[in-house]
């Protein structure tokens, strides 16, 4: 009897341990790392920010490339008119001539998208996140030695984090704030250029004057015959 007793209250106790551990697991948050995970974000962040930077270039490339191409054929074509004052141009090359000043400022925008490049901001510019830092050591031993050595602490390596995160996303929006620029004077650029040629062609068609549309209107009339056959 004893020994059945003992075996109905086995099962209880063990079911009480559980239920306490249970009770602890819940009661107790889970622990993670938001320190590491935070500075996971910021390379993330940082990668994601070189590949805008890269689309940024690529596009200013090309309108580099449109507006130097149309630059040319509005500096060809005022060459060819062989122009010396401004009081010689008609309206056509006005408008031809503000177009190539606003390219030109274009292109001088586009330059400046292309050139910014991300800074450091660390007194010691030897580091392993930055090409140019890498670039820094003397040979490859000695930046083997700081890759393994006591230098590269876990302090050191959030700050250099922190610089390229911070050093891109700068670049970067110097980037785009000198493309949108370029852009909108490319644009008036063009419709400028495209006005000129537009006027130029409507001057060049002969419109008839009123002498020539009176004779084709009388005309028809001197041909008519005088009376009508008789029947």
């Amino acid at each position: 009897m004893k020994d059945s007793a003992e075996n109905e209250e086995t099962p209880e106790s063990g079911d009480t341990e559980i239920e306490a551990t249970k009770s602890q697991a819940i009661a107790k948050p889970q622990t993670s790392e938001p320190i590491k995970d935070k500075y996971l974000l910021l390379l993330d962040t940082a990668a994601n920010t070189y590949e805008n930077i890269k689309f940024a270039d690529t596009k200013a490339t090309v309108l580099l490339a449109i507006y130097s191409a149309f630059l040319g054929f509005a500096g060809k074509k005022l060459a060819e008119d062989g122009l010396n004052h401004f009081s010689q141009m008609d309206v056509p090359e006005i408008l031809l001539v503000i177009s190539l000043l606003i390219l030109a400022a274009g292109i001088i925008c586009l330059i400046f998208t292309i050139w910014p490049r991300a800074k450091v901001h660390m007194d010691n510019h030897k580091g392993f996140l930055h090409a140019d830092r890498i670039s820094e050591f003397d040979d490859v031993r000695e930046f083997s030695n700081y890759i393994d050595g006591d230098t590269l602490t876990e302090k050191e390596i959030k700050k250099q984090i922190v610089d390229l995160a911070w050093g891109r996303a700068n670049s970067n929006r110097k980037k785009y704030d000198f493309l949108k620029i370029a852009m909108v004077l490319g644009i008036s650029g063009l419709v400028s250029g495209s006005a000129s040629i537009a006027v130029e062609v409507l001057q060049k068609v002969e419109l008839p004057s009123e002498e020539s549309m009176q004779e084709t209107i009388e005309s028809p009339r001197s041909q008519a015959p005088d009376s009508l056959p008789k029947a």
